[in-house]
């Protein structure tokens, strides 16, 4: 009989204490569920120059900012009397830049407007570099016109002047139809 007087206390407190800690489990997992990650932006803390007097920083944002796919999304404003057929933004560290480019193709005939006068549009840059500054660097105008940073602006020739020779090699390959062959 005194064994039963030891075990049963024993057991009781076991089942107790298991009791306990489910309630408790239970009660912690209901009051602090787990928030769902979220993606806001906070704004690009860089300073961000423009070497065309056409073309405005109205703001600038990183878009999941900490992670391994952040990217600055940098809202523009055409204040000239133009429409803007490309554009280009920049970051530049001490050895090597990276450009992007908000365009239609170069290959057109008559190039498309890609920001309208006093319009805005945003470029979005992944952040290669880290937090450096960025810069718009080179602008095309409907007319032909053109503005920014020399190295920008020899960028954009360049890219300009790639994708003619391939529409014009493509020409050449097959001059009588203009869509590429199916076969």
């Amino acid at each position: 009989m005194t064994r039963k007087r030891i075990i049963a206390p024993i057991l009781f407190g076991v089942c107790l204490a298991i009791g306990m800690y489910t309630l408790n489990f239970a009660r912690a997992t209901r009051q602090s569920p787990i928030p769902p990650q979220t993606t806001l932006p906070v704004p690009f803390t860089q300073q961000i120059t423009s070497c065309a007097k056409g073309v405005r920083v109205v703001k600038a944002e990183v878009v999941n900012a900490g992670t391994s796919n952040a990217t600055v999304e940098v809202q523009i404003e055409n204040v000239s009397d133009l429409g803007i057929t490309a554009v280009s933004l920049e970051a530049t560290n001490d050895r090597a830049s990276y450009t992007v480019t908000l365009r239609s193709s170069f290959k057109e005939d008559r190039p498309i407007i890609v920001v309208k006068p006093h319009q805005t549009d945003t470029l979005i840059m992944g952040l290669v570099f880290g937090d450096v500054p960025l810069q718009i660097g080179g602008v095309f105008y409907e007319d032909g016109t053109e503005e920014g940073c020399t190295s920008s602006l020899k960028t954009l020739h360049e890219v300009r002047d790639t994708e003619k020779s391939k529409k014009e090699s493509s020409n050449e390959a097959n001059p009588h139809n203009p869509l590429p062959s199916s076969r």
